[in-house]
């Protein structure tokens, strides 16, 4: 009896490699953390356009987490990450430090393919592949759901006979860093902690007050994130974002003059081109919704009016000249 109390509860002689020999026990095991077996449901590694792989973690006994997770290829707007309701999960969300573009909070992981590899890979017209993980039923920690995503698309990548799979690989060791936050109170003067960052009157629209914020560290990353939290609000009310990966531009740039593009600006300049985005949560939103009503204010150009703002305290901090900035 004691041995199948064994068997049923822990991962004793159980599989050492899984989703087509890409993870590793112990990966799988970082993220699914707890009692009981780990089981592979599905996996289908081929072609790279449909990878799929669904594991879990199964207990006989009543009561005990189950957590599973699932990762494939997903094909979306390249700014979809920062500017979308699925991934915003932002009070938790940590973005790469180096190498890849990606980030995880401790229900989902997106890691960007690189550009070098698009060719490879079919997709429409505006979109991109990204590899993404999402833990249903329990949380995970933030990295090992993102080294769990990086081996996993390093793996696809070298049988696609992408070259940047074999990077991946060398540099897998150092590259899975996750950037930390830091949280404060807003100054609307420099907003963000970004000198000269300020925050237009009318983005604060009705009777509300700048409250705190929750900016991403260090700034030199794949990505950098802001949290604006209004006074008084539980949960983030503006969230900007900022990119000068080439990986993240050249999505951008796929994305750009399309439907889906909105509130976000494509810097160009003589020292190199940055990604800004901006996402209103709803309460944001009604907020200006409101204001629109009784003013007449088009929220739109109070957005493009926030971006341009950190636009150009973006390029004065770093020293950037000859620059263009595209349209929202």
């Amino acid at each position: 009896m004691a041995s199948l109390l064994t068997w049923w509860n822990t991962d004793i002689f159980g599989r050492d490699r899984y989703c087509g020999d890409a993870l590793s026990s112990s990966q799988v095991d970082a993220v699914l953390a707890g009692s009981g077996r780990l089981r592979q449901q599905s996996s289908k590694q081929k072609p790279f356009s449909a990878f799929q792989c669904k594991l879990k973690r199964t207990s006989k006994f009543i009561d005990y987490p189950q957590p599973s997770v699932e990762i494939s290829t997903e094909f979306m707007s390249g700014t979809n990450p920062f500017q979308s309701h699925v991934w915003q999960d932002r009070e938790r969300v940590s973005y790469m430090r180096e190498g890849l573009a990606g980030g995880a909070s401790s229900h989902r992981a997106w890691l960007l393919v690189p550009s070098t590899c698009w060719k490879k890979i079919p997709a429409e017209a505006d979109f991109v592949p990204f590899f993404t993980a999402t833990v249903i039923d329990g949380k995970a920690r933030p990295d090992a759901l993102m080294r769990l995503t990086y081996r996993a698309a390093q793996r696809a990548l070298e049988d696609e006979g992408c070259e940047a799979g074999e990077a991946l690989a060398k540099r897998a060791s150092k590259s899975v860093a996750l950037t930390e936050a830091e949280r404060g109170r807003t100054d609307v003067k420099n907003a963000c902690g970004t000198p000269d960052f300020i925050l237009p009157s009318d983005a604060l629209p009705g009777r509300t007050k700048p409250g705190s914020e929750r900016v991403t560290k260090p700034v030199a990353s794949t990505a950098w994130t802001c949290d604006l939290y209004l006074e008084g609000e539980v949960g983030p009310s503006l969230s900007l974002s900022v990119s000068s990966h080439q990986d993240v531009i050249a999505a951008a740039a796929k994305q750009e003059g399309s439907a889906t593009w909105r509130s976000a600006k494509l810097v160009r300049c003589d020292q190199g081109d940055m990604y800004l985005g901006l996402w209103p949560h709803d309460s944001y939103l009604d907020l200006h919704i409101d204001e629109y009503k009784r003013s007449g204010k088009e929220f739109s150009r109070v957005f493009d009016e926030i971006l341009a703002s950190l636009a150009k305290s973006k390029m004065k901090s770093r020293h950037w000249s000859g620059c263009s900035i595209g349209r929202s």
